[in-house]
């Protein structure tokens, strides 16, 4: 919107713009087995067969133990595969796990401007500009997990500018401005 303050003298002029972007994506990790989370490695695709590592079988040649508390953890940080023959690195191994999700990158703009003549011969303008947003680089490892890089970032702006008219061949201008940047590539 934009308007006179004084008649003929003084000009305002003012902006605000919201943008939200969001992207649907589709994503996929390479997940263990549930196979393999319990020692059982199938590498037959590989030439070496199934190994089956758990404790007391004839493929465990150290008899070492499967760790219970390290499945646990495995079944807390990482989900099954849920695209069986989609197995990339090691088949029997390690498979794809595919989710969607999205991207929201939200921002946030507001620019003024005031203008004001003082005669014929001498102006006076000065503007501002405000921008603040947080922008999402990618997406979460796993569903539900939230850890998507984020990136705040706040910028500001400030102009003014006086100008003289002496003759048709002499003009004189001042200007002064400023910005400040906030930028956080690493996310909060």
């Amino acid at each position: 919107i934009g308007g006179p303050i004084i008649k003929d003298r003084t000009f305002f002029f003012f902006n605000f713009e919201r943008d939200i972007f969001d992207q649907g994506i589709s994503e996929s990790r390479i997940v263990p087995t549930a196979a393999a989370r319990q020692g059982v490695f199938d590498l037959t695709s590989l030439g070496f067969g199934v190994i089956d590592a758990r404790a007391g079988t004839a493929s465990n040649r150290f008899n070492l133990p499967i760790n219970q508390n390290f499945v646990n953890l495995l079944n807390q940080v990482y989900p099954l595969p849920n695209t069986p023959g989609e197995a990339q690195p090691l088949p029997g191994v390690f498979e794809r796990f595919r989710f969607s999700t999205q991207t929201n990158d939200e921002s946030k703009q507001i620019s003024t401007r005031v203008d004001h003549r003082f005669n014929d011969k001498h102006t006076l303008t000065g503007s501002f500009a405000l921008s603040d947003g947080t922008f999402e680089f990618c997406c979460e490892t796993f569903p539900g997990t939230n850890d998507a890089i984020l990136s705040p970032q706040r910028t500001y702006r400030l102009s003014t500018n006086f100008n003289s008219t002496f003759s048709p061949n002499m003009v004189n201008e001042f200007r002064f401005g400023g910005n400040r940047s906030e930028l956080i590539f690493a996310g909060p």
